[in-house]
């Protein structure tokens, strides 16, 4: 069985984060204080998945207002020291085309 290989890309922590869909399909973040999170180069099709680690305070979270949420809400924080899943799917080219599902360790 091949196994198909998801390149990353390590991305240095901000106030402001970007997240481009034009880039690395694998994105790693550890968070350093609270953050707001826009996106850019949305492409119909294009997938993101971004492994997010807070460090050891808890931080809040700022999101694009035309993502749409499935499975819960928009998370508003992280809690110290907890690693979380983001997956980013772009369905047009703008933030109201995107679909956005957290995950985070319990």
């Amino acid at each position: 069985m091949k196994r198909a290989l998801l390149l990353q890309e390590s991305l240095t922590w901000t106030t402001t984060v970007n997240f481009s869909f034009q880039t690395f399909g694998g994105k790693r973040l550890t968070l350093g204080g609270n953050t707001t999170f826009a996106a850019t180069g949305h492409l119909f099709g294009a997938y993101l998945i971004i492994r997010i680690i807070c460090d050891g305070t808890l931080r809040t979270l700022t999101w694009p207002i035309g993502w749409r949420w499935v499975g819960a809400a928009a998370p508003a924080n992280i809690a110290a020291g907890k690693t979380a899943l983001l997956r980013l799917w772009s369905f047009g080219t703008n933030d109201n085309e995107v679909v956005a599902r957290w995950l985070v360790e319990p």
